[in-house]
């Protein structure tokens, strides 16, 4: 795990994206999709992908990015047919 890793996490039911922006031991400094900061333990990752951003770009476009990257899954997930 390293800083600009983009990783999913799983909060009161529901997948959201984010980027790690530090990494201290097992714990990571997250910024969300939603715009919020926290810190949270490398064992509640439930996907961390190869896909690795630049956290000098600013909050705002790394939120940008991260709301893109959210609403993409969303549209991959409409394609699959569980049944």
């Amino acid at each position: 795990m390293k800083t600009g890793n983009v990783i999913e996490y799983i909060d009161h039911q529901q997948i959201l994206c984010a980027v790690v922006l530090e990494v201290k031991g097992e714990r990571l400094r997250l910024l969300t999709e939603t715009n919020r900061e926290l810190n949270l333990s490398a064992g509640r990752i439930s996907h961390n992908g190869e896909l690795v951003v630049d956290v000098s770009v600013g909050r705002d476009k790394l939120v940008e990015m991260l709301k893109h990257i959210a609403r993409r899954r969303e549209e991959l997930t409409r394609r699959v047919d569980i049944r």
